[in-house]
């Protein structure tokens, strides 16, 4: 045992007995070879909330790679820790337990510029006794990165960061997370769904968001706010800086495609004031398609031709995404949450078809048709969080969402007057928790009750001059479903594994009309979580989960918002409830800047009705119902995040999955569909000198099937851009080339269902030349920060309760 050995010529004969007792004062036990070379640290323990004091409290070091090396230390009278660590020793775990708080995080001493024979200062931990919608609070304000079983947290400023300092190039730098075209993967496969302080926006308000307000990023796994998100989607909540009393900024971007008749433009303000944080965002673009071939090949149940049509033309698009969201702590018990989005597209088609009716007696037709479409999407949430009292462990959420999507569809068909079809969808949702969360030494336990009401109306087939006397022209349908559940969560520690049992009943009832089908049933949806850290500052997980999802109104994907093509599928609705499982392996590796994840999946969903695309048959406007008893996927996938240095970052995933899809039809045949796919993306970020900046991405996706109701693009696709900023990075100009490896103008694609054939050729050019302008403005006044409470999404994270 190593300990400090004091020197000097008037020692008493009982030297050694003193600095025994020293060694036993000052470190526990430190299991470290005579001679090895150690590194001196300080760690200041701060609590911004003055809820306790925090000199001489007693933490405890170990390694999470060797458990012979465990030292007990405690805070001066200021709160500093003062250790020493064994170089060998990169990653430390520090922990530590009292009335007041309970803490076990993880610090990653490369993070750190070490000096020799010297005191490396940590920066600062902030720990709080927060009992706000369960449990405390760990903020880390120096440059620390940090992660639990819940939660992992990467400092802002611990990543260097090339050309405009916005949103958007960060979150590419984080360990695990890279960029798809269909938004951003994290640990895989799962799909982001962004928060900013605990309140969801649009991908588009955190990829344009000031760089120089973020704190820290959080990638939430289990959390109240994380109960109804998808089997494939995760939370990442961007968490802002403590800011002035007033402050504005926010960024203009334009961009424009030469060839390709797009123009994107897009405004993002921030205010802040005291404790409360506004954010406003709003998009607009335009771009022309072509259509040189759209094949559509319509079949019966018993797999007979119905018709066929063959497309040319051109589609304009012109939407328009806006998104406010603001969060404000109203006092020390109240806190709200409240967003609205607003999108408008609109979408104009003309084209010329040829008809091939092959039922009809008059075999082919040609039709020129102009096609206006027009939904309008508005989205309210409301959230409110409310403690019993300040101490208290007992908590109350409540939160409201409505949606309501109104599309005009008008198609003007050879020389009739046209088909002008209406189309309404509401959605309402309703949900309160309840629940109390406390610790039996060190198993923590939660309790409580969640209760939801969920209400979806379709009001479709309002069609005027057509078909007038037809009793089946306008239809509504209605779907409304309450759960009320029981739930109860439970996590322990078995040495260095975590282990989190979550179990949840549901009584839930169902309506559906004017089908009057009406159901009620018991649901039990159970959920493990092994969590289990390793050598090289990883982890290995695994995990179980069922659950149920509501068929909510928007989700703010934007993927769900941009939907602008006309024949894929404009209009689809679920409306019946969703059962999702999964079992997922995980195993990270971090060393620090280079970090590796592969990912072991199975997914099954159950019980979904689909109203599928729109068709034209005999002049009549069809909306073809398909039912989905069962859809599974089973993938690898593998990613690595690399920043070799401050000029040179990649990241870079692969994977390999089987798909399989059993169904019925309305006449209760069975429809099957199987098949594997592979995904290879490559991405990397050049920094030559300060404000240049060149990144480039190259994916490669393969298909053997389309999936249900869904379209993918296959082949390869490389795009390249480059970037300067300038004004001391309060402007960057750029240019961009996609699809360098596309020899034409061309990309073609196929889609099937169990009802709908089609295939795609030539939607729109490719090799695209493009240029952006974007811009930072803003103001703060300086005043000292005024956002007490400002840490974040609060995991399930078990605390200590208080006192009574």
């Amino acid at each position: 045992m190593l300990g400090i050995k004091l020197r000097h010529p008037k020692c008493l004969p009982a030297k050694t007995l003193v600095c025994i007792l020293l060694n036993i004062l000052s470190f526990s036990t430190l299991a470290q070879k005579k001679g090895d070379a150690v590194n001196t640290f300080k760690l200041k323990i701060t609590n911004s909330k003055n809820q306790f004091n925090t000199g001489y409290l007693n933490f405890t070091i170990n390694s999470p790679t060797d458990t012979s090396f465990k030292q007990n230390v405690m805070t001066d009278n200021k709160g500093y820790l003062h250790f020493k660590i064994p170089v060998k020793f990169y990653l430390i775990r520090l922990s530590g337990q009292s009335l007041f708080f309970s803490l076990d995080t993880a610090i990653n001493l490369r993070n750190f510029p070490i000096i020799n024979n010297s005191e490396t200062d940590l920066g600062v931990l902030d720990v709080n006794s927060n009992h706000l919608n369960t449990l405390k609070e760990v903020s880390v304000t120096g440059n620390v990165n940090y992660s639990t079983p819940e939660k992992k947290s990467y400092k802002a400023s611990s990543f260097t960061v090339g050309d405009l300092p916005i949103g958007k190039n960060l979150l590419t730098k984080i360990p695990g997370i890279r960029f798809s075209k269909d938004g951003y993967l994290v640990d895989g496969n799962l799909h982001a769904v962004f928060y900013l302080n605990g309140t969801q926006v649009t991908q588009q308000t955190i990829e344009n968001f000031p760089l120089a307000d973020i704190e820290r990023v959080e990638i939430i796994n289990n959390s109240t706010l994380s109960s109804d998100i998808k089997a494939d989607q995760i939370i990442v909540n961007i968490v802002t800086k403590k800011t002035p009393q007033i402050s504005f900024n926010g960024i203009a971007i334009a961009n424009v495609a030469v060839n390709r008749k797009n123009n994107i433009g897009t405004i993002t303000g921030n205010i802040a004031k005291d404790n409360t944080f506004v954010n406003l965002m709003v998009n607009r673009y335009s771009t022309d398609i072509k259509i040189s071939n759209y094949s559509n090949y319509v079949i019966s149940s018993s797999g007979d031709g119905i018709y066929k049509r063959d497309q040319n033309g051109v589609n304009n698009t012109s939407p328009i995404f806006t998104n406010l969201s603001l969060n404000s702590q109203l006092s020390k018990k109240l806190k709200i949450n409240y967003s609205f989005s607003y999108n408008n597209i609109d979408l104009n088609q003309s084209s010329s078809s040829l008809i091939d009716q092959f039922l009809s007696a008059s075999a082919k037709s040609t039709e020129n048709l102009l096609i206006a479409f027009n939904p309008r999407l508005i989205n309210n949430y409301l959230g409110l969080t409310y403690k019993v009292n300040v101490n208290s462990s007992y908590f109350v959420r409540g939160w409201y969402t409505n949606s309501e999507t109104n599309t005009t569809l008008n198609l003007a068909i050879k020389d009739s007057a046209g088909i002008i079809s209406h189309i309404k969808d509401q959605n309402n949702d309703y949900s309160i928790l309840a629940g109390h969360d406390f610790m039996v030494n060190k198993i923590a336990m939660e309790f409580g009750a969640l209760y939801q009401f969920h209400s979806d109306k379709n009001f479709f087939f309002n069609i005027e001059d057509l078909q007038p006397s037809s009793t089946g022209a306008n239809q509504d349908l209605t779907y409304s479903q309450n759960i009320t559940s029981l739930y109860y969560k439970i996590r322990f520690p078995i040495k260095k594994l975590s282990v989190t049992i979550n179990n949840r009943l549901d009584l839930s009832q169902i309506a559906l009309y004017p089908y009057g089908i009406h159901d009620s049933r018991i649901d039990y949806f159970p959920n493990i979580i092994f969590y289990l850290p390793t050598a090289k500052a990883g982890a290995f997980s695994a995990a179980y989960n069922r659950q149920i999802l509501l068929p909510s109104g928007d989700d703010l994907n934007p993927s769900t918002r941009t939907q602008t093509e006309l024949n894929s599928n404009m209009g689809s609705s679920n409306i019946n409830p969703q059962i999702n499982e999964y079992y997922r392996l995980n195993q990270t590796i971090q060393i620090k800047k280079f970090s590796l994840s592969n990912t072991l999946s199975y997914e099954a969903d159950h019980g979904l009705i689909d109203y599928g695309p729109y068709n034209i048959v005999n002049d009549a406007l069809l909306k073809i119902k398909e039912n989905l008893d069962k859809q599974t996927k089973i993938f690898l996938n593998s990613s690595v995040n690399w920043e070799f240095n401050t000029k040179l970052s990649f990241n870079g995933s692969i994977e390999y999955g089987l798909y399989n899809l059993h169904t019925t039809l309305q006449t209760n045949e069975p429809w099957k569909l199987n098949g594997n796919y592979y995904t290879l993306t490559l991405q990397a970020d050049v920094t030559p000198v300060s404000g240049l900046r060149w990144h480039s991405a190259l994916s490669y996706t393969d298909h053997d099937f389309t999936p249900f109701s869904k379209i993918y693009y296959d082949g390869p696709q490389l795009y390249t851009s480059i970037n300067k900023s300038l004004f001391n990075k309060k402007m960057s100009v750029g240019f961009s080339i996609s699809d360098l490896l596309n020899k034409g103008n061309n990309t073609h694609t196929n889609y099937t269902s169990p009802l709908v054939n089609g295939t795609l050729a030539s939607q729109q050019q490719f090799r695209t030349f493009g240029f952006s302008l974007s811009y930072f403005f803003g103001n703060s006044r300086s005043i000292p920060p005024q956002f007490p409470d400002n840490k974040g999404i609060k995991v399930r994270d078990a605390k200590k309760a208080a006192i009574n």
